[in-house]
Protein backbone atom coordinates (compact mmCIF):
# COMPACT_ATOMS: atom_id res chain seq x y z
CA UNK A 1 0.00 0.00 0.00
CA UNK A 2 1.00 3.16 -0.97
CA UNK A 3 -0.08 7.00 -0.07
CA UNK A 4 -1.79 8.40 -3.24
CA UNK A 5 -0.69 11.41 -4.23
CA UNK A 6 -4.21 12.94 -5.90
CA UNK A 7 -6.34 14.90 -3.70
CA UNK A 8 -9.80 13.64 -2.81
CA UNK A 9 -12.15 13.79 -5.91
CA UNK A 10 -15.06 14.00 -3.86
CA UNK A 11 -15.01 16.24 -0.44
CA UNK A 12 -16.37 14.55 2.60
CA UNK A 13 -16.57 16.40 6.22
CA UNK A 14 -16.72 14.00 8.42
CA UNK A 15 -13.75 11.86 6.69
CA UNK A 16 -11.83 15.60 7.34
CA UNK A 17 -13.40 16.31 10.57
CA UNK A 18 -11.59 12.58 11.54
CA UNK A 19 -8.58 13.26 9.82
CA UNK A 20 -8.04 16.04 11.58
CA UNK A 21 -8.38 14.48 14.89
CA UNK A 22 -6.26 11.60 14.38
CA UNK A 23 -3.01 13.91 13.70
CA UNK A 24 -3.60 15.10 17.05
CA UNK A 25 -1.01 14.13 19.36
CA UNK A 26 -3.60 12.67 21.41
CA UNK A 27 -4.40 9.95 18.73
CA UNK A 28 -1.42 7.58 20.56
CA UNK A 29 -3.83 7.05 23.57
CA UNK A 30 -6.57 5.62 21.66
CA UNK A 31 -5.34 2.06 21.35
CA UNK A 32 -4.16 2.32 25.32
CA UNK A 33 -7.71 3.21 25.81
CA UNK A 34 -9.30 0.52 23.69
CA UNK A 35 -6.62 -1.89 25.84
CA UNK A 36 -7.77 -0.59 29.05
CA UNK A 37 -11.86 -0.89 27.91
CA UNK A 38 -11.32 -4.56 26.70
CA UNK A 39 -9.77 -5.51 30.33
CA UNK A 40 -12.34 -4.20 32.05
CA UNK A 41 -14.68 -5.77 30.46
CA UNK A 42 -13.22 -8.82 29.66
CA UNK A 43 -11.35 -9.44 33.82
CA UNK A 44 -13.50 -7.10 36.02
CA UNK A 45 -13.73 -10.31 38.76
CA UNK A 46 -10.25 -10.81 39.39
CA UNK A 47 -6.29 -9.56 38.98
CA UNK A 48 -4.02 -10.95 36.45
CA UNK A 49 -2.90 -14.83 37.15
CA UNK A 50 -0.22 -17.42 35.72
CA UNK A 51 -1.38 -19.39 32.60
CA UNK A 52 -0.41 -22.24 30.64
CA UNK A 53 3.12 -22.55 30.31
CA UNK A 54 3.94 -19.66 32.71
CA UNK A 55 4.80 -21.57 35.85
CA UNK A 56 7.52 -23.52 33.40
CA UNK A 57 9.06 -20.45 32.44
CA UNK A 58 9.31 -18.96 35.57
CA UNK A 59 11.12 -22.22 36.86
CA UNK A 60 13.71 -21.49 33.72
CA UNK A 61 14.11 -18.17 35.03
CA UNK A 62 14.89 -19.18 38.25
CA UNK A 63 17.57 -21.79 37.53
CA UNK A 64 19.14 -20.11 34.37
CA UNK A 65 21.02 -16.97 33.87
CA UNK A 66 20.71 -14.74 30.86
CA UNK A 67 23.85 -16.40 29.51
CA UNK A 68 23.01 -19.97 29.30
CA UNK A 69 19.49 -18.74 27.61
CA UNK A 70 21.74 -17.04 24.56
CA UNK A 71 25.26 -19.05 24.18
CA UNK A 72 25.27 -22.14 26.65
CA UNK A 73 23.98 -25.11 24.03
CA UNK A 74 23.88 -27.57 26.47
CA UNK A 75 21.99 -25.36 29.00
CA UNK A 76 19.79 -24.50 25.87
CA UNK A 77 18.71 -27.68 25.15
CA UNK A 78 17.90 -28.48 28.40
CA UNK A 79 15.18 -25.47 28.13
CA UNK A 80 14.01 -26.61 24.89
CA UNK A 81 15.17 -28.66 21.98
CA UNK A 82 12.65 -27.67 19.30
CA UNK A 83 13.05 -24.00 18.88
CA UNK A 84 15.46 -21.35 19.33
CA UNK A 85 13.81 -18.18 21.16
CA UNK A 86 16.20 -17.15 23.89
CA UNK A 87 14.28 -13.78 24.37
CA UNK A 88 11.28 -15.84 25.45
CA UNK A 89 12.80 -17.15 28.31
CA UNK A 90 15.04 -13.63 28.82
CA UNK A 91 11.82 -11.38 29.29
CA UNK A 92 11.04 -14.01 32.52
CA UNK A 93 14.26 -13.74 33.99
CA UNK A 94 14.47 -9.89 33.66
CA UNK A 95 10.99 -9.55 35.27
CA UNK A 96 12.14 -12.35 38.00
CA UNK A 97 14.82 -10.39 38.95
CA UNK A 98 13.18 -7.13 39.19
CA UNK A 99 9.27 -8.20 40.54
CA UNK A 100 9.98 -11.90 42.06
CA UNK A 101 7.01 -13.65 40.94
CA UNK A 102 4.29 -11.13 41.08
CA UNK A 103 1.84 -12.07 38.14
CA UNK A 104 0.57 -8.35 38.07
CA UNK A 105 4.13 -6.68 37.61
CA UNK A 106 4.49 -9.19 35.13
CA UNK A 107 1.76 -7.94 33.24
CA UNK A 108 2.26 -4.16 34.05
CA UNK A 109 5.23 -4.85 31.37
CA UNK A 110 3.53 -7.25 29.50
CA UNK A 111 0.96 -4.26 28.80
CA UNK A 112 3.18 -1.28 28.37
CA UNK A 113 4.62 -3.33 25.48
CA UNK A 114 1.27 -3.86 23.79
CA UNK A 115 0.71 -0.44 24.00
CA UNK A 116 3.93 0.91 22.59
CA UNK A 117 3.48 -2.24 19.79
CA UNK A 118 0.16 -0.54 18.91
CA UNK A 119 1.58 2.67 18.88
CA UNK A 120 4.66 1.67 16.94
CA UNK A 121 2.30 -0.02 14.49
CA UNK A 122 0.64 2.86 13.33
CA UNK A 123 3.59 4.94 13.36
CA UNK A 124 4.39 2.42 10.63
CA UNK A 125 0.96 2.57 8.99
CA UNK A 126 1.24 6.35 8.77
CA UNK A 127 4.56 6.53 6.48
CA UNK A 128 2.05 4.99 4.05
CA UNK A 129 -1.33 5.37 4.79
CA UNK A 130 -3.38 8.49 5.24
CA UNK A 131 -3.86 8.65 9.70
CA UNK A 132 -7.45 7.53 9.13
CA UNK A 133 -6.08 4.29 7.57
CA UNK A 134 -3.29 3.88 9.66
CA UNK A 135 -6.00 4.18 12.81
CA UNK A 136 -8.53 1.52 11.04
CA UNK A 137 -5.27 -0.87 10.57
CA UNK A 138 -4.38 -0.82 14.85
CA UNK A 139 -8.15 -0.72 15.22
CA UNK A 140 -8.86 -3.73 13.29
CA UNK A 141 -5.63 -5.60 14.23
CA UNK A 142 -7.19 -4.91 17.88
CA UNK A 143 -10.41 -7.00 17.27
CA UNK A 144 -8.75 -9.97 16.51
CA UNK A 145 -8.92 -12.96 18.12
CA UNK A 146 -4.26 -13.29 17.95
CA UNK A 147 -4.03 -9.95 19.18
CA UNK A 148 -6.99 -10.27 21.88
CA UNK A 149 -5.35 -13.70 23.23
CA UNK A 150 -1.74 -12.49 23.15
CA UNK A 151 -2.88 -9.60 25.43
CA UNK A 152 -4.48 -11.77 28.09
CA UNK A 153 -1.64 -14.83 28.35
CA UNK A 154 2.08 -14.15 29.25
CA UNK A 155 3.57 -16.93 27.58
CA UNK A 156 2.65 -15.48 24.10
CA UNK A 157 4.46 -12.50 24.44
CA UNK A 158 7.45 -13.33 22.73
CA UNK A 159 5.02 -13.01 19.95
CA UNK A 160 4.07 -9.37 21.01
CA UNK A 161 7.45 -8.31 21.95
CA UNK A 162 9.37 -9.82 18.83
CA UNK A 163 6.41 -7.54 16.94
CA UNK A 164 7.53 -4.66 18.37
CA UNK A 165 10.95 -5.29 17.23
CA UNK A 166 10.46 -5.81 13.72
CA UNK A 167 7.75 -3.20 13.21
CA UNK A 168 10.54 -0.89 14.47
CA UNK A 169 12.85 -2.91 12.10
CA UNK A 170 10.45 -1.93 9.25
CA UNK A 171 10.07 1.68 10.55
CA UNK A 172 14.01 2.17 11.28
CA UNK A 173 14.70 0.94 7.43
CA UNK A 174 11.88 3.14 5.66
CA UNK A 175 14.03 6.23 7.51
CA UNK A 176 17.04 4.72 6.04
CA UNK A 177 15.20 4.69 2.54
CA UNK A 178 13.75 8.56 3.60
CA UNK A 179 17.49 10.01 4.66
CA UNK A 180 20.25 7.85 3.43
CA UNK A 181 21.81 7.41 6.75
CA UNK A 182 23.56 4.03 7.13
CA UNK A 183 23.11 4.33 10.88
CA UNK A 184 19.41 4.02 10.46
CA UNK A 185 19.72 0.65 8.33
CA UNK A 186 22.05 -0.76 11.05
CA UNK A 187 19.64 -0.11 13.92
CA UNK A 188 17.26 -1.75 11.80
CA UNK A 189 19.34 -4.81 11.15
CA UNK A 190 19.78 -4.97 15.11
CA UNK A 191 15.76 -4.67 15.67
CA UNK A 192 15.12 -7.50 13.29
CA UNK A 193 18.09 -9.38 14.93
CA UNK A 194 15.91 -9.42 18.22
CA UNK A 195 12.47 -9.83 16.85
CA UNK A 196 14.27 -13.03 15.46
CA UNK A 197 15.41 -14.31 18.47
CA UNK A 198 11.90 -13.70 19.79
CA UNK A 199 10.01 -15.69 17.53
CA UNK A 200 10.88 -17.51 13.97
CA UNK A 201 7.78 -16.19 12.60
CA UNK A 202 9.82 -13.18 11.77
CA UNK A 203 13.03 -14.14 10.72
CA UNK A 204 11.97 -13.88 6.82
CA UNK A 205 11.66 -9.78 7.48
CA UNK A 206 14.86 -9.13 5.01
CA UNK A 207 13.14 -11.00 2.24
CA UNK A 208 10.16 -8.83 2.30
CA UNK A 209 11.88 -5.83 2.18
CA UNK A 210 13.45 -6.52 -0.86
CA UNK A 211 10.51 -6.05 -2.35
CA UNK A 212 9.19 -2.96 -0.85
CA UNK A 213 7.19 -0.81 -3.02
CA UNK A 214 9.27 2.17 -1.85
CA UNK A 215 12.88 3.91 -4.07
CA UNK A 216 14.76 1.49 -6.47
CA UNK A 217 15.93 -1.91 -6.04
CA UNK A 218 19.28 -0.75 -6.38
CA UNK A 219 18.56 1.26 -3.66
CA UNK A 220 17.05 -0.47 -0.99
CA UNK A 221 20.20 -3.09 -1.37
CA UNK A 222 22.88 -1.08 0.52
CA UNK A 223 20.93 -0.86 3.63
CA UNK A 224 19.47 -4.66 3.37
CA UNK A 225 23.33 -5.71 3.85
CA UNK A 226 23.19 -5.08 7.15
CA UNK A 227 19.66 -7.39 7.53
CA UNK A 228 20.90 -10.14 5.42
CA UNK A 229 24.68 -9.94 7.53
CA UNK A 230 21.80 -10.24 10.68
CA UNK A 231 19.86 -13.24 9.41
CA UNK A 232 23.12 -15.19 8.82
CA UNK A 233 23.96 -14.42 12.10
CA UNK A 234 20.53 -15.72 13.21
CA UNK A 235 21.07 -19.19 11.20
CA UNK A 236 24.33 -20.09 12.28
CA UNK A 237 23.72 -19.15 16.17
CA UNK A 238 20.24 -21.48 16.45
CA UNK A 239 22.52 -24.47 14.38
CA UNK A 240 25.10 -24.27 17.49
CA UNK A 241 22.28 -23.40 19.93
CA UNK A 242 20.57 -26.57 18.82
CA UNK A 243 22.92 -28.82 17.23
CA UNK A 244 20.95 -28.87 13.86
CA UNK A 245 17.95 -26.92 12.49
CA UNK A 246 15.30 -27.57 15.56
CA UNK A 247 11.65 -28.11 14.41
CA UNK A 248 8.59 -29.90 16.02
CA UNK A 249 8.60 -32.39 13.45
CA UNK A 250 5.50 -31.81 12.23
CA UNK A 251 3.86 -32.64 8.49
CA UNK A 252 1.36 -30.73 6.46
CA UNK A 253 -0.72 -32.79 4.01
CA UNK A 254 -2.52 -31.15 0.71
CA UNK A 255 -5.76 -31.00 1.90
CA UNK A 256 -4.75 -28.91 4.91
CA UNK A 257 -2.57 -26.50 2.23
CA UNK A 258 -6.00 -25.91 0.06
CA UNK A 259 -7.72 -25.48 3.28
CA UNK A 260 -4.74 -23.06 4.96
CA UNK A 261 -6.44 -19.26 3.91
CA UNK A 262 -10.12 -20.36 5.61
CA UNK A 263 -8.22 -22.00 8.75
CA UNK A 264 -6.39 -18.65 9.14
CA UNK A 265 -9.24 -16.41 9.35
CA UNK A 266 -11.01 -19.42 11.43
CA UNK A 267 -8.35 -18.33 13.69
CA UNK A 268 -8.42 -14.61 13.12
CA UNK A 269 -11.96 -14.15 13.32
CA UNK A 270 -13.77 -16.71 14.67
CA UNK A 271 -16.76 -18.73 13.00
CA UNK A 272 -17.95 -16.37 11.30
CA UNK A 273 -18.76 -16.52 7.59
CA UNK A 274 -19.38 -12.49 7.00
CA UNK A 275 -15.46 -11.57 8.28
CA UNK A 276 -14.55 -14.26 5.20
CA UNK A 277 -16.31 -12.48 3.14
CA UNK A 278 -14.87 -9.18 3.42
CA UNK A 279 -11.72 -10.09 3.88
CA UNK A 280 -11.24 -11.98 0.85
CA UNK A 281 -13.32 -9.47 -0.83
CA UNK A 282 -10.93 -6.41 0.08
CA UNK A 283 -8.56 -8.30 -1.37
CA UNK A 284 -10.33 -9.07 -4.14
CA UNK A 285 -10.65 -5.17 -4.21
CA UNK A 286 -7.08 -4.52 -3.37
CA UNK A 287 -5.86 -6.97 -6.38
CA UNK A 288 -8.22 -4.69 -8.82
CA UNK A 289 -6.86 -1.35 -7.94
CA UNK A 290 -3.36 -1.54 -6.55
CA UNK A 291 -0.17 -0.49 -8.46
CA UNK A 292 2.03 -3.67 -9.86
CA UNK A 293 4.41 -3.36 -7.77
CA UNK A 294 1.64 -3.26 -4.54
CA UNK A 295 0.81 -6.34 -5.70
CA UNK A 296 3.39 -7.73 -6.17
CA UNK A 297 4.72 -6.96 -2.30
CA UNK A 298 1.59 -8.12 -1.53
CA UNK A 299 1.88 -11.39 -2.53
CA UNK A 300 5.43 -11.70 -1.43
CA UNK A 301 4.04 -10.75 1.93
CA UNK A 302 1.58 -13.49 2.05
CA UNK A 303 4.01 -16.37 1.75
CA UNK A 304 6.68 -14.43 3.82
CA UNK A 305 3.81 -14.44 6.61
CA UNK A 306 2.24 -17.90 6.08
CA UNK A 307 6.05 -20.45 5.14
CA UNK A 308 7.26 -20.25 8.97
CA UNK A 309 3.85 -21.22 10.31
CA UNK A 310 3.67 -24.15 7.66
CA UNK A 311 4.69 -26.57 9.87
CA UNK A 312 2.83 -26.14 12.77
CA UNK A 313 -0.35 -24.76 11.31
CA UNK A 314 -2.06 -28.35 11.98
CA UNK A 315 -2.34 -27.59 15.43
CA UNK A 316 -4.66 -24.49 14.32
CA UNK A 317 -3.46 -22.61 17.72
CA UNK A 318 -4.74 -18.72 17.56
CA UNK A 319 -1.48 -17.57 18.42
CA UNK A 320 0.06 -18.69 15.20
CA UNK A 321 -1.95 -16.25 13.01
CA UNK A 322 -0.48 -12.91 14.97
CA UNK A 323 1.07 -11.72 11.51
CA UNK A 324 -1.86 -12.67 9.67
CA UNK A 325 -3.94 -10.81 11.60
CA UNK A 326 -1.47 -8.27 11.32
CA UNK A 327 -2.38 -8.51 7.98
CA UNK A 328 -5.84 -7.69 7.69
CA UNK A 329 -5.01 -4.82 9.74
CA UNK A 330 -3.25 -3.69 6.85
CA UNK A 331 -5.74 -4.73 4.01
CA UNK A 332 -8.16 -2.87 5.95
CA UNK A 333 -6.18 0.26 6.82
CA UNK A 334 -5.44 0.54 2.78
CA UNK A 335 -9.25 -0.06 2.42
CA UNK A 336 -10.03 3.23 4.26
CA UNK A 337 -7.25 4.96 2.93
CA UNK A 338 -8.49 4.12 -0.26
CA UNK A 339 -11.85 5.69 1.11
CA UNK A 340 -10.68 8.85 2.51
CA UNK A 341 -8.95 9.81 -0.45
CA UNK A 342 -12.19 8.81 -2.90
CA UNK A 343 -9.75 7.49 -5.74
CA UNK A 344 -10.51 4.84 -8.01
CA UNK A 345 -8.19 3.25 -10.54
CA UNK A 346 -7.24 6.65 -11.97
CA UNK A 347 -8.90 5.39 -15.32
CA UNK A 348 -12.93 5.70 -13.58
CA UNK A 349 -15.04 8.47 -14.14
CA UNK A 350 -15.82 10.41 -10.58
CA UNK A 351 -18.82 8.47 -9.81
CA UNK A 352 -17.62 5.45 -10.25
CA UNK A 353 -14.59 6.09 -7.94
CA UNK A 354 -16.61 6.95 -5.62
CA UNK A 355 -18.90 4.00 -5.38
CA UNK A 356 -15.78 1.79 -5.00
CA UNK A 357 -14.32 3.62 -2.15
CA UNK A 358 -17.53 3.61 -0.48
CA UNK A 359 -17.64 -0.04 -0.82
CA UNK A 360 -14.27 -0.23 0.62
CA UNK A 361 -14.95 1.56 3.44
CA UNK A 362 -18.50 -0.83 3.81
CA UNK A 363 -16.16 -3.47 3.80
CA UNK A 364 -14.21 -2.70 6.59
CA UNK A 365 -16.92 -1.49 8.40
CA UNK A 366 -18.48 -4.96 8.10
CA UNK A 367 -15.01 -6.53 9.13
CA UNK A 368 -14.83 -4.82 12.18
CA UNK A 369 -18.52 -5.72 13.05
CA UNK A 370 -18.31 -9.23 12.59
CA UNK A 371 -14.94 -8.82 14.67
CA UNK A 372 -16.17 -6.96 17.69
CA UNK A 373 -19.38 -9.59 17.24
CA UNK A 374 -17.39 -12.83 17.57
CA UNK A 375 -14.93 -10.55 20.85
CA UNK A 376 -18.04 -9.88 22.36
CA UNK A 377 -19.38 -13.98 22.53
CA UNK A 378 -15.54 -14.87 23.02
CA UNK A 379 -15.64 -12.47 26.39
CA UNK A 380 -18.07 -15.17 28.89
CA UNK A 381 -15.83 -18.28 28.20
CA UNK A 382 -12.48 -16.44 28.97
CA UNK A 383 -13.67 -14.94 31.74
CA UNK A 384 -14.65 -18.56 32.85
CA UNK A 385 -11.56 -20.26 31.83
CA UNK A 386 -9.56 -17.08 33.48
CA UNK A 387 -10.86 -17.13 36.91
CA UNK A 388 -11.53 -21.38 37.15
CA UNK A 389 -7.48 -21.73 36.27
CA UNK A 390 -6.52 -18.61 39.06
CA UNK A 391 -8.69 -20.56 41.71
CA UNK A 392 -6.84 -23.67 40.79
CA UNK A 393 -3.51 -22.95 40.42
CA UNK A 394 -3.59 -20.88 43.61
CA UNK A 395 -5.12 -23.95 45.68
CA UNK A 396 -2.28 -25.86 44.53
CA UNK A 397 0.72 -23.31 44.80
CA UNK A 398 -0.16 -22.42 48.08
CA UNK A 399 -3.14 -24.88 49.97
CA UNK A 400 -3.62 -28.25 50.47
CA UNK A 401 -1.67 -30.96 50.70
CA UNK A 402 0.56 -34.09 49.46
CA UNK A 403 -3.35 -35.72 50.00
CA UNK A 404 -5.30 -33.84 47.76
CA UNK A 405 -5.98 -34.59 43.57
CA UNK A 406 -7.90 -32.32 41.85
CA UNK A 407 -10.07 -33.43 39.05
CA UNK A 408 -11.40 -31.73 35.96
CA UNK A 409 -8.91 -28.78 35.47
CA UNK A 410 -8.57 -26.57 32.71
CA UNK A 411 -4.62 -25.82 32.00
CA UNK A 412 -2.28 -28.84 30.76
CA UNK A 413 0.20 -31.03 33.55
CA UNK A 414 3.16 -28.62 32.52
CA UNK A 415 1.23 -25.55 33.93
CA UNK A 416 0.91 -27.57 37.49
CA UNK A 417 4.14 -29.08 36.93
CA UNK A 418 5.70 -25.76 37.36
CA UNK A 419 3.58 -24.52 40.42
CA UNK A 420 4.46 -27.23 41.88
CA UNK A 421 8.18 -26.93 41.37
CA UNK A 422 7.41 -23.04 42.70
CA UNK A 423 5.78 -24.30 45.58
CA UNK A 424 8.32 -26.56 47.01
CA UNK A 425 11.33 -24.51 45.59
CA UNK A 426 10.44 -20.82 45.63
CA UNK A 427 8.00 -20.70 48.42
CA UNK A 428 9.55 -23.16 50.71
CA UNK A 429 6.27 -25.59 51.66
CA UNK A 430 5.65 -28.79 51.78
CA UNK A 431 4.42 -30.74 48.79
CA UNK A 432 0.87 -29.87 47.91
CA UNK A 433 -2.09 -30.98 45.74
CA UNK A 434 -1.56 -33.05 42.30
CA UNK A 435 -3.92 -32.69 39.37
CA UNK A 436 -5.58 -36.05 38.22
CA UNK A 437 -5.54 -36.40 34.28
CA UNK A 438 -5.68 -40.03 34.76
CA UNK A 439 -7.60 -42.57 36.93
CA UNK A 440 -4.52 -45.00 36.91
CA UNK A 441 -2.92 -42.54 38.86
CA UNK A 442 -5.65 -43.25 42.37
CA UNK A 443 -5.20 -47.35 41.57
CA UNK A 444 -1.75 -47.07 43.63
CA UNK A 445 -3.23 -44.68 46.02
CA UNK A 446 -4.97 -46.02 49.59
CA UNK A 447 -5.87 -42.23 51.49
CA UNK A 448 -6.64 -39.59 48.79
CA UNK A 449 -8.98 -36.43 48.47
CA UNK A 450 -10.54 -35.32 45.42
CA UNK A 451 -11.19 -31.97 44.46
CA UNK A 452 -12.45 -30.05 42.08
CA UNK A 453 -13.62 -26.38 41.00
CA UNK A 454 -17.59 -25.57 41.72
CA UNK A 455 -18.93 -23.52 39.11
CA UNK A 456 -21.24 -21.83 41.32
CA UNK A 457 -19.43 -21.57 44.40
CA UNK A 458 -16.21 -20.51 41.88
CA UNK A 459 -14.21 -22.51 44.16
CA UNK A 460 -12.30 -25.95 45.38
CA UNK A 461 -14.54 -28.63 46.57
CA UNK A 462 -14.88 -32.16 47.11
CA UNK A 463 -16.00 -34.65 44.88
CA UNK A 464 -18.80 -36.32 45.53
CA UNK A 465 -19.49 -39.75 44.33
CA UNK A 466 -15.98 -40.40 42.50
CA UNK A 467 -15.32 -43.85 44.39
CA UNK A 468 -18.43 -45.12 41.96
CA UNK A 469 -16.47 -43.28 38.69
CA UNK A 470 -13.18 -45.88 40.07
CA UNK A 471 -15.36 -48.33 40.35
CA UNK A 472 -16.67 -47.87 36.61
CA UNK A 473 -13.38 -46.85 35.02
CA UNK A 474 -11.91 -50.63 37.20
CA UNK A 475 -14.73 -52.04 34.37
CA UNK A 476 -13.03 -50.67 31.32
CA UNK A 477 -9.85 -51.47 32.23
CA UNK A 478 -8.33 -55.14 30.09
CA UNK A 479 -4.46 -55.15 31.55
CA UNK A 480 -4.14 -58.30 29.02
CA UNK A 481 -4.71 -56.77 25.83
CA UNK A 482 -2.13 -56.65 23.22
CA UNK A 483 -0.17 -53.47 23.67
CA UNK A 484 3.59 -51.79 22.30
CA UNK A 485 6.26 -49.57 22.92
CA UNK A 486 9.91 -48.80 20.85
CA UNK A 487 10.95 -45.66 22.16
CA UNK A 488 14.71 -44.57 20.56
CA UNK A 489 16.78 -41.49 21.39
CA UNK A 490 19.69 -39.90 19.86
CA UNK A 491 20.29 -36.66 21.55
CA UNK A 492 18.13 -34.05 20.57
CA UNK A 493 15.89 -36.71 19.10
CA UNK A 494 13.52 -38.88 20.92
CA UNK A 495 11.40 -41.35 17.82
CA UNK A 496 8.63 -43.86 18.62
CA UNK A 497 6.45 -46.30 17.53
CA UNK A 498 3.32 -47.83 19.55
CA UNK A 499 1.18 -50.64 18.48
CA UNK A 500 -0.31 -52.55 17.88
CA UNK A 501 -3.64 -50.67 17.22
CA UNK A 502 -4.29 -48.55 14.67
CA UNK A 503 -6.82 -46.35 15.91
CA UNK A 504 -7.59 -44.98 19.26
CA UNK A 505 -5.61 -42.95 21.68
CA UNK A 506 -2.05 -43.37 22.72
CA UNK A 507 -0.64 -41.55 25.30
CA UNK A 508 2.80 -41.14 26.51
CA UNK A 509 3.27 -40.67 30.75
CA UNK A 510 6.66 -39.57 32.34
CA UNK A 511 5.49 -40.81 35.97
CA UNK A 512 6.60 -38.71 39.00
CA UNK A 513 4.93 -37.02 41.54
CA UNK A 514 3.66 -34.89 38.96
CA UNK A 515 3.00 -36.82 36.16
CA UNK A 516 3.42 -35.82 32.55
CA UNK A 517 0.64 -36.45 30.17
CA UNK A 518 1.74 -36.25 26.40
CA UNK A 519 -0.73 -37.79 23.25
CA UNK A 520 0.79 -38.94 20.68
CA UNK A 521 0.15 -40.47 17.57
CA UNK A 522 1.40 -44.03 16.55
CA UNK A 523 4.40 -43.05 15.13
CA UNK A 524 6.81 -39.86 15.29
CA UNK A 525 9.79 -38.17 16.15
CA UNK A 526 10.36 -35.04 18.63
CA UNK A 527 13.05 -32.53 19.83
CA UNK A 528 13.62 -33.47 23.52
CA UNK A 529 16.72 -33.09 25.49
CA UNK A 530 16.87 -35.60 28.89
CA UNK A 531 18.87 -34.48 31.80
CA UNK A 532 17.89 -37.89 33.45
CA UNK A 533 16.93 -41.12 33.05
CA UNK A 534 13.22 -41.29 33.37
CA UNK A 535 10.08 -44.14 33.92
CA UNK A 536 7.46 -43.97 31.33
CA UNK A 537 3.95 -45.91 30.67
CA UNK A 538 2.44 -45.93 27.68
CA UNK A 539 -1.15 -46.32 28.20
CA UNK A 540 -4.18 -46.57 25.25
CA UNK A 541 -7.94 -45.99 25.44
CA UNK A 542 -9.55 -47.90 22.67
CA UNK A 543 -12.56 -46.61 20.69
CA UNK A 544 -14.14 -49.44 21.88
CA UNK A 545 -14.24 -48.16 25.27
CA UNK A 546 -11.73 -49.90 27.47
CA UNK A 547 -8.47 -48.93 28.10
CA UNK A 548 -5.12 -50.66 28.70
CA UNK A 549 -1.75 -49.84 30.11
CA UNK A 550 2.05 -51.05 30.44
CA UNK A 551 3.87 -51.03 33.47
CA UNK A 552 6.17 -48.64 34.48
CA UNK A 553 9.25 -48.65 32.32
CA UNK A 554 12.65 -47.59 32.63
CA UNK A 555 14.18 -45.18 29.90
CA UNK A 556 17.87 -45.10 30.31
CA UNK A 557 18.49 -41.94 28.33
CA UNK A 558 20.71 -39.57 30.60
CA UNK A 559 24.01 -40.63 28.42
CA UNK A 560 21.69 -38.98 25.30
CA UNK A 561 21.55 -42.14 23.71
CA UNK A 562 19.06 -45.23 24.44
CA UNK A 563 16.69 -47.56 23.13
CA UNK A 564 13.78 -49.19 25.02
CA UNK A 565 11.31 -51.80 23.26
CA UNK A 566 8.26 -53.68 25.66
CA UNK A 567 5.45 -55.60 23.92
CA UNK A 568 2.46 -57.67 25.30
CA UNK A 569 0.17 -60.07 23.21
CA UNK A 570 -0.82 -59.53 19.80
CA UNK A 571 -4.18 -57.89 18.70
Amino acid sequence: MDRDNCKPKWDVKISNMFEQTIKSRAAVFLPFIAILAVEILLFKDGVRWWYGDDPALLRIAVNYDFFDMFFSPSAYREMTASNFTPMAFALYRLDYLLFGISPFCFYLHHYSMLYLTLVLFFKVCVTRFSPAGSFAAVLIFMLTLPFLQSGEFLMQRHYTEGLFFVLGAFYLFYRYLETGGKPWAFAAAMAYLVSALAKEIFVPLPVLLLFLPEKTFRQRVPGLIPLFFSLGVYFIWRKVMLAGTGGYGLTLGVGQIFALPGDLLALIGGAQPGFVVAVFLMAAVFFTVARPGEKLFAIILAFVVVLPILPVIALKEIRYALLPALVVGVLSGWCVHRFCTGCGTGKLNKKTGRLKACSMGALVACTGMMLTINMVGWFPGFRAFHHKSMVEGDYLLSHGDDKDFMWGIVNAPVFFNGLGWLRTEVLGLEKGPRPLFDRFQLLQENDYNVLAYHEDLKKIVPVDGFDRQMEQFARTLDMEKALGIELSYEEPLVEWKFGPWDDGEYTLIFEGYYPKRIPLPKTGRFPLKFNEDVCVRLQYRSTRGWVTSSPVLEFKCKGGNARLAWQRGKN
